[in-house]
């Protein structure tokens, strides 16, 4: 897919990142063969986290954001934890790292503990500030640990957090682990949880034996520890040399667990059981960052790979107070080390062509590792950005995965003297056509909507979750269409026959009765889907149905002036001039026609939007919500609202007009009494909601 540095603006877009990260998440969990590390990972995660509070309509059922790594496999028994196994909330500045604290220290009614402050907590319970406690992050494979009568009995992998799979087995193989656990009283049940991780050394010498067999070697350590824990043949796992390290207690059956996080730890050493050392309590903020700063200089000289710092408050009982969301522990917090730069050489720039026609510069580069993967393109972002830089094909360059989809160069690492100047494209790659570049735009773009690569990909959008949504029409075939002509533009969708569809590859007769069915089905969507579909620069969702609310219909918005349309809320007259240029081209044109002609209603009106009378308080209004509403979900609220013409938006700015407050509102909140913005909380709320008409999606 695409280069991400922004949270997709388009439902399709969304669609697509949720799959790349399920896939990501599938390789990581079940096949222990990521291809991008956790950072990449988790900057992509936080993207599409970022994309669905803009637009929790858009969010998928089973979207990684709601669930705790990836369903576990089928190679052997399924074991459910109890209790549960939780992701944590990821920082990667210490700007983040203050803000978990000052949240923390907030829900626990504390004040900022003073310089020099001590113990758990420093003063009363009514006005304790919480300390720290840091662990280093060991990058490796999460397991589960379940001791009876001080004998180890069961071990599961972590899983989804709720089901993992069995690996006794596997665990009495790993060289650190005790059978029973070193303690004259043991609990009767006692359940622990680490971290399993091949050391450097250890993995240099599982490669060179890979190598000397001719076998596929590991990318990195973690991916081996994964690996490892699905074997069967344990004398081969056994020489391996995996290790484990314990960092949680999450049961003890007949003993009382301690009441910090360092007692916890003390007692597992006292169990016999392998701690990872270096951890420490931290009294205050300060602390905590000056621990990351320096293991993050020091992790060079660490046996094993770690990723990051994990920040936890010290005292269990206000960690029980906190509670956890249904991801990660409130209490809680990774803060992940910085990106690694590795040089290699530039070889030359390359240009793809996207849908609008805009060309990405694509570095290809001698074949580099980075965080575990072998890497030959990245992106250069655009002219600009390689001027600035002064890249230049030929120069050894610093490429860095830090959490974007496609890994990037980030600048030149060394003097780019006598080296050819970048040839700049005078005509598109694919088509040959004339490059333009708009005022103040970075990009050159072909503007020849007969290109292959913009018909295409234009093609692939119209058909798209959250355009026109045809199912079962995917890039592959697409592209077949388009390859024997079948397709000229994406209105022609509309006139595909059967035998056309069943002289695909791979087509059988139920695929193509499903992709007509859903043709005819994408002939009922409303006609701010179809204006979204068209793709027109600068026509997102939201203001397709704005222009359409205004027009009516797209026949007679086709026929409106942009000076009528530009004043309208989220339009404007750019998105206003560059719709009126769509539809006074003439391919465009042709376009509608076609459309009409293969059974599209160009003249069907917009559903009108409900409640749009003068009792109405959120009609054109930006409107955001915050905490949680018991009688409906976020994302029926968020439809209610836009329905009734409000916009929703994700943060509060001096341009909110509401804040809609549920349970545990926060910092939301609190910035809207700071601005002076209005607030209306649940029980307002969701009586003007039935004054207006019948609530929809209401929770059972």
């Amino acid at each position: 897919m695409e280069e991400l540095t922004r949270p997709p603006d388009t439902r399709a877009g969304l669609e697509a990142l949720t799959r790349a990260l399920l896939r990501h998440a599938r390789l990581y969990f079940e096949q222990a063969e990521p291809e991008i590390p956790d950072a990449e990972y988790d900057r992509l995660l936080d993207l599409l986290a970022r994309a669905e509070a803009e637009h929790p309509d858009w969010a998928l059922p089973d979207s990684p954001t709601r669930r705790v790594g990836s369903g576990p496999g089928s190679v052997r028994g399924e074991v459910r934890h109890e209790p549960r196994l939780y992701s944590l909330a990821n920082a990667y500045s210490e700007e983040e790292v203050a803000e978990f604290a000052e949240r923390v220290r907030a829900a626990l009614g504390a004040d900022p503990a003073p310089p020099g402050a001590g113990g758990l907590f420093d003063r009363g319970p009514e006005e304790r500030a919480p300390s720290w406690f840091c662990e280093l992050k060991l990058d490796g494979a999460s397991v589960s640990l379940l001791y009876e009568e001080g004998r180890l009995v069961l071990a599961a992998t972590r899983g989804d957090g709720e089901r993992g799979e069995e690996m006794t087995a596997q665990a009495r193989r790993l060289a650190n682990l005790p059978g029973r656990l070193a303690l004259p009283r043991p609990p009767r049940r006692a359940i622990v949880r680490g971290e399993v991780v091949l050391e450097h050394a250890a993995f240099r010498a599982l490669n060179e034996r890979r190598a000397a067999a001719g076998e596929r070697l590991f990318a990195n350590p973690r991916n081996a520890a994964a690996g490892s824990l699905k074997l069967l043949d344990r004398e081969e796992l056994g020489a391996r040399g995996l290790k484990i390290f314990l960092y949680e207690v999450a049961l003890l059956d007949g003993s009382p667990l301690p009441e910090s996080q360092a007692g916890l730890l003390d007692w597992l050493e006292e169990a016999g059981l392998p701690v990872f050392p270096h951890a420490r309590r931290c009294a205050d903020l300060s602390a905590v960052l000056e621990y990351c700063r320096e293991w993050e200089a020091r992790r060079p000289e660490l046996p094993l790979d770690t990723d990051g710092v994990v920040i936890k408050l010290d005292d269990l009982a206000a960690r029980a107070r906190l509670g956890w969301t249904a991801k990660v522990p409130r209490w809680a917090l990774a803060r992940k080390f910085a990106a690694t730069a590795v040089r290699t050489r530039l070889r030359a720039i390359t240009w793809q062509v996207g849908r609008t026609g805009v060309l990405t510069p694509v570095a290809e580069l001698e074949p580099v590792q980075v965080q575990g993967s072998t890497i030959a393109r990245a992106t250069l972002h655009n002219e600009d950005e390689i001027r600035r830089r002064g890249i230049r094909p030929g120069q050894l360059v610093w490429v860095e995965k830090g959490g974007d989809v496609i890994p990037k160069v980030t600048g030149p690492a060394e003097e780019a003297t006598g080296l050819p100047e970048v040839a700049w494209p005078a005509g598109c790659p694919e088509c040959g056509h004339e490059l333009v570049r708009e005022e103040g735009e970075a990009a050159r773009r072909c503007p020849n909507p007969a290109c292959p690569a913009v018909r295409q990909a234009a093609i692939e959008h119209f058909a798209g979750r959250g355009a026109l949504d045809m199912d079962g029409l995917g890039e592959r075939l697409i592209a077949e269409l388009i390859r024997t002509g079948a397709l000229r533009t994406a209105a022609d969708l509309f006139h595909l026959r059967r035998e056309q569809l069943l002289a695909c590859e791979r087509m059988a007769e139920k695929s193509a009765a499903k992709v007509l069915k859903a043709i005819d089905e994408a002939r009922r969507r409303p006609p701010s889907r179809l204006l979204f579909a068209l793709g027109v620069r600068g026509v997102g969702e939201r203001a397709a149905r704005v222009l359409l609310r205004h027009a009516g219909s797209l026949a007679k918005l086709a026929r409106l002036p942009a000076s009528e349309l530009e004043s309208l809320d989220g339009v404007g007259p750019r998105t206003a001039a560059s719709l009126r240029a769509w539809f006074d081209l003439a391919d465009n044109q042709e376009l509608l026609q076609r459309l009409a002609e293969g059974g599209v209603d160009l003249e069907r009106r917009e559903e009108e939007s409900a409640g749009q009378g003068r009792d109405n308080p959120f009609v054109g209004k930006t409107v955001v919500l915050t905490g949680s509403l018991a009688g409906l979900d976020r994302v029926a609220a968020r439809e209610r609202l836009e329905a009734l013409g409000a916009r929703v938006s994700s943060s509060v700015s001096p341009r909110t007009a509401l804040v809609v407050a549920g349970a545990e509102a926060g910092s939301k909140l609190k910035k809207a009494m700071e601005l002076g913005i209005p607030v209306m909380h649940e029980e307002e709320f969701m009586s003007v909601l039935r004054t207006l008409g019948e609530t929809r999606a209401e929770k059972p």
